[in-house]
């Protein structure tokens, strides 16, 4: 039995002269990949002149499969990427199940995490959503059918998902937001979960602004 821990396969854009910044961990959500995030992260990479690391999570993407899926063990996934890279400090944004991935690292992991941003997530316990059991049950149809192609794919998907306002961070929610990041600012853009594909530009603008200004985001 080998005792190596398993690396979570990732994507970098790295520049030896922007190392003096702190760089950006990109964590995707449930059914996601590091694709999720490849033309967002360039642009910051460009703008913020940030080093960033877009990560696929355990049985996600071409990471490794394993029976153990849970926060802890996710936690420990991305602490293990910033070891094996050498670094100490680290921003995180995170989507969906990938911010409650963020989230428990930073309560968890405070000393290595710099700067949150957490996109639409709330530090609560909560049923699947509606439109998230829709897109399961999609997926499902997609595997079915014999999809063979992204744009086959999404096809099936924008005709049988409607836009509809994410449900996940409600302002009944804010409360248990403040509660566990008493020094955070909370943003809304009128779009449904998949924040970043939706709204591109007013998205990146508001990672812009909150790495730029050192705050918590949610």
């Amino acid at each position: 039995m080998s005792n190596i821990e398993k690396i979570l396969a990732f994507n970098s854009l790295v520049q030896s002269n922007y190392r003096n910044n702190t760089p950006l961990f990109i964590l995707h959500g449930l059914f996601g990949s590091k694709q999720n995030f490849g033309a967002i992260s360039k642009q910051i990479h460009q703008r913020l002149k940030s080093n960033i690391y877009t990560l696929d999570l355990r049985n996600h993407g071409d990471s490794f499969h394993s029976n153990t899926f849970n926060y802890q063990v996710m936690v420990n996934d991305v602490l293990n990427v910033a070891k094996s890279i050498g670094l100490n400090k680290i921003n995180v944004l995170g989507h969906s199940m990938g911010a409650k991935v963020a989230m428990n690292l930073a309560l968890n992991s405070s000393s290595v995490v710099n700067q949150l941003l957490i996109v639409d997530m709330a530090p609560v316990d909560m049923r699947m959503s509606k439109a998230m059991q829709n897109y399961i049950d999609l997926m499902i149809q997609i595997d079915k059918k014999g999809v063979q192609s992204a744009n086959e794919a999404d096809k099936i998907l924008a005709t049988e998902i409607p836009g509809s306002k994410s449900d996940y961070v409600v302002k009944e929610r804010e409360d248990s937001i403040q509660k566990y990041f008493p020094n955070s600012t909370i943003e809304y853009l009128d779009t449904g979960h998949w924040v970043h594909s939706e709204r591109p530009k007013e998205f990146l603008s508001l990672v812009e602004n909150f790495l730029a200004d050192k705050g918590q985001g949610v």
